[in-house]
């Protein structure tokens, strides 16, 4: 299987609870690896959600493999973020 060309530094972001010094939290989002991705958008659809319309544009992102365990292997509560936009 070919990758492509991985030309995209995304950071791989994971959450984590912060204490607001009140007696709660706010969730916070902490660098845990640097990634170099291809990213490849899909194409567009557009539904209506009350009086709104509502747009979402899939997107397949490959990175290399990482070992079981690794903080370079994402994990479906993490995400990545390529400057200000986040996937």
């Amino acid at each position: 299987m070919s990758l492509g060309t991985l030309n995209r530094h995304l950071i791989l972001e994971e959450s984590t609870r912060v204490s607001d010094g009140a007696g709660g939290y706010t969730d916070a989002w902490l660098a845990v690896g640097d990634l170099w991705a291809s990213v490849i958008a899909g194409s567009g659809r557009e539904a209506l959600g009350g009086d709104v319309a509502l747009s979402s544009f899939p997107y397949k992102i490959k990175i290399r493999s990482a070992p079981v365990g690794s903080p370079q292997r994402p994990r479906a509560d993490q995400r990545f973020r390529e400057r200000s936009r986040l996937y």
